[in-house]
């Protein structure tokens, strides 16, 4: 898991460790990894989209590992699975792309018969892209650019868990602490995939493309528009904004404007959508 944060320890590094696999986070902070490390658990709250109720989950048995400090292990860590997932922002996509080339050489000779796929799990239009040409300069030999084009998979997906940094309280006892949803699905593109779907909540998905653009244009044109008369209004805390029933009406229909767009550029009808 390539990135410590809220989505990685809080999603990803759920679904999988519900799944029995054994998590390696790739942290960039040293002193993540070894507070990671010298803890070996952190701790989830995560609360029922349905009910409301809250439960406490503690992740155990992972590694941590710097990519600043500790490349080599980072390395050698992606060369002995078949899954990592990408959850970072966009500053840090080029270094992580590099960090991916090394690994792929390096897989390229060690197991050119094993797959390893990439979820990228970030809120940006074609990373999959942007990582392919950052990643493909990279390979200097026929095999290396073989074994990527056959064997490793860029797949993007849906990132429909709420996750955020625990409360200070909460911090003050494990630094690492996560609240989440309990969303239990992840979204991928299935056509991206070079393995098998690890976990059952890994759903592919067609249209790909179209879907990420609806998530990323649909769901953001909600916030930024709730945003922006909450602003208007002189408030700057977004639940004052959502009482306000004419904000929410202004909301729903900016949105559907959304909805609208997406169906005419990629030919969804909205039944595609809701699925």
């Amino acid at each position: 898991l390539i990135g410590a944060g809220n989505i990685g320890k809080g999603y990803l590094g759920d679904l999988f460790a519900a799944e029995g696999f054994h998590l390696t986070f790739l942290t960039h902070r040293q002193e993540q990894a070894e507070s990671l490390r010298s803890r070996g658990s952190y701790t989830l709250y995560k609360t029922s989209e349905e009910t409301g109720e809250t439960q406490k989950v503690m992740i155990t048995g992972f590694d941590a590992y710097s990519t600043a400090g500790e490349r080599e292990q980072c390395i050698q860590a992606l060369c002995e699975t078949n899954y990592a997932s990408v959850h970072l922002y966009p500053g840090a996509y080029r270094q992580t792309a590099e960090l991916l080339a090394e690994a792929i050489c390096r897989r390229a000779e060690q197991c050119p018969d094993q797959t390893l796929d990439i979820f990228f799990c970030v809120n940006s239009i074609g990373p999959a892209g942007e990582f392919s040409g950052y990643i493909l300069p990279k390979l200097l030999t026929a095999a290396q650019k073989q074994y990527f084009e056959s064997k490793v998979g860029l797949v993007e997906t849906l990132t429909y868990r709420n996750a955020f940094r625990g409360s200070p309280e909460m911090l003050a006892i494990d630094p690492d602490t996560v609240m989440v949803s309990d969303y239990g699905v992840l979204p991928v593109d299935g056509d991206a995939m070079r393995g098998e779907i690890p976990i059952p909540a890994l759903v592919a998905l067609d249209k790909f493309q179209g879907r990420v653009t609806n998530k990323i244009w649909n769901i953001n044109m909600r916030h930024y528009t709730l945003a922006l008369y909450t602003a208007y209004q002189g408030d700057s805390l977004m639940w004052k904004g959502a009482v306000n029933p004419y904000n929410r009406y202004c909301t729903t229909k900016a949105a559907e404007e959304a909805t609208f767009a997406v169906m005419q550029e990629f030919g969804f009808t909205f039944e595609d959508l809701k699925k």
